[in-house]
């Protein structure tokens, strides 16, 4: 993606991360090939998704945004873990996936388990998807 103005002579390359749920998976049927597609639910990058001071991305899933697009290219999707906030009940942490999804699936059991010591409550995690 590139941001820049008509007259602008020096081009930026940046990329912005979209994140969301998948509420279904689609497959396009094109006779001699089929194309899986996710259908989802975008939070609003502009009021729905912020990055704390310590470099950890949030997201507010009752900040849902961008209805007018909900379909993506499964290769265009990464898996992220969804953890809820201790400090607050709307925000949730994101954390990317890996590869190996059971090497992932066991650091997230560890991140909750040794926060539930800490705090004294549970943390619900869910797999969700982010597009680069």
């Amino acid at each position: 993606m590139q941001f820049s103005t008509l007259k602008d002579q020096n081009l930026v390359v940046g990329s912005m991360p979209y994140y969301g749920v998948i509420v279904e998976i689609w497959e396009v049927n094109y006779t001699k090939f089929i194309v899986p597609d996710f259908k989802c639910k975008w939070i609003d990058n502009k009021i729905g998704v912020k990055v704390e001071e310590s470099g950890m991305t949030l997201v507010d899933f009752r900040k849902i945004g961008y209805h007018d697009e909900p379909f993506i290219m499964t290769y265009q999707a990464s898996q992220v873990f969804y953890i809820q906030n201790p400090t607050s009940e709307h925000w949730f942490v994101v954390l990317h996936g890996k590869n190996n999804i059971m090497t992932q699936k066991i650091k997230i059991m560890t991140f909750v388990r040794l926060n539930h010591l800490q705090e004294r409550r549970s943390i619900k995690s869910t797999m969700m998807l982010l597009m680069l």
